[in-house]
């Protein structure tokens, strides 16, 4: 691993916690969160290290002041104001550190548990039960792992998810793709898992969620699921949620930018059909096909055109994984486009 990418990742993690000391206690400006989103926006690896600072801010703060005094610098009550990312000040939260006043080690270490997370590996701090990892899967693959609760995670095809387990929460954040969830039933520690706006939160059950194309979807096999999905006020998302319960064999999904959410109902053998190489869909638009499709195909597929204007077009259909080929030709029939596959590095679908 180059010492490029290495000073790259380190950058990246710095601006996410960052972010997160600056929004974290929830009295944060409309400036600072449009900056904020305008940063998340800049980069699409800026979504997932922010999702991992907080995870790991929580288990770095939890270290004892003695643990890390000779690594501190003075008291950070009596410093003054650091500014962060783009001159956004930093709040300060009781003892935690603002990280420009953290000496070379203690940064160093903040970083190194990003850092371990962001390469795919595991970090345990404090408790034995503190648990932190990220999972990531390739083009055309799956994985299934285990957490250290028991809980066993199916994870499709280029999916990315990162998980923080503790004494009293099990949190995973399904960064993109899909995967399966088969919770270990653990009443004390609920189970919840946040995919863009969306949070599906379960107590020993098996449900799937997808974040793919602007689109969270989430299907209970069996058990139940709370469904929240945060409302979403102009352009601005807020800590406000709808909540639904979602029992065996019903699904709930949040387009992005949307108003309101779907719900509906699945037989059986519906569920989480990636598994047996078939990509099912209930009310898909566009851009979520070509974005499953993509994390199929070795070519990138890309849309040009206004995507708005078909925005409210939605299919139900089904395509085998393994031919793409078939779902490029179906969709000028489902859709008014036109698919280009005259380049050898990309195809190119035209809205007209």
């Amino acid at each position: 691993m180059s010492s490029v990418k290495n000073a790259l990742t380190q950058q990246v993690l710095e601006e996410a916690f960052g972010w997160h000391l600056t929004l974290e206690g929830g009295d944060s400006t409309t400036e600072q969160r449009q900056a904020f989103h305008a940063w998340i926006e800049r980069d699409p690896s800026h979504a997932a290290a922010y999702a991992q600072a907080a995870e790991n801010w929580e288990a770095f703060s939890a270290i004892s002041r003695d643990q890390l005094e000779n690594d501190v610098s003075a008291c950070v009550a009596s410093a003054p104001d650091q500014h962060g990312v783009e001159g956004i000040p930093r709040k300060k939260a009781g003892w935690r550190i603002a990280l420009p006043l953290a000496t070379a080690a203690t940064l160093s270490l903040a970083v190194a548990i990003g850092w371990s997370l962001w390469a795919g590996t595991e970090t345990r701090l404090g408790s034995p039960q503190d648990f932190l990892a990220s999972y990531e899967t390739q083009i055309a693959d799956q994985q299934l792992v285990t957490l250290n609760d028991g809980s066993t995670v199916l994870l499709s095809a280029a999916t990315k998810l990162t998980a923080a387990l503790s004494a009293d929460a099990r949190d995973v954040n399904l960064v993109r793709g899909a995967a399966i969830f088969d919770v270990a039933s653990d009443p004390g520690r609920p189970f919840s898992v946040t995919a863009g706006r969306v949070e599906a939160t379960a107590l020993g059950t098996v449900f799937e969620v997808r974040n793919n194309g602007g689109v969270v979807r989430v299907a209970v096999e069996e058990g139940r699921v709370e469904y929240a999905s945060a409302l979403v006020v102009g352009d601005n998302q807020t800590d406000i949620f709808n909540r639904r319960e979602l029992n065996s064999g019903e699904y709930g999904a949040t387009p992005e930018g949307a108003r309101s959410d779907v719900f509906g109902t699945f037989e059986n053998d519906r569920f989480a059909a990636w598994r047996q190489a078939r990509l099912d869909y209930e009310g898909a638009t566009l851009t979520e096909l070509v974005a499953d499709a993509n994390r199929y195909s070795e070519i990138p597929i890309v849309i040009r055109g206004r995507r708005e204007s078909i925005s409210d077009i939605t299919v139900s259909a089904y395509f085998e994984s393994t031919d793409t080929e078939s779902m490029l030709a179906a969709l000028p029939q489902l859709f008014p486009v036109e698919v280009d596959q005259s380049a050898e590095n990309m195809v190119v679908i035209r809205i007209h």
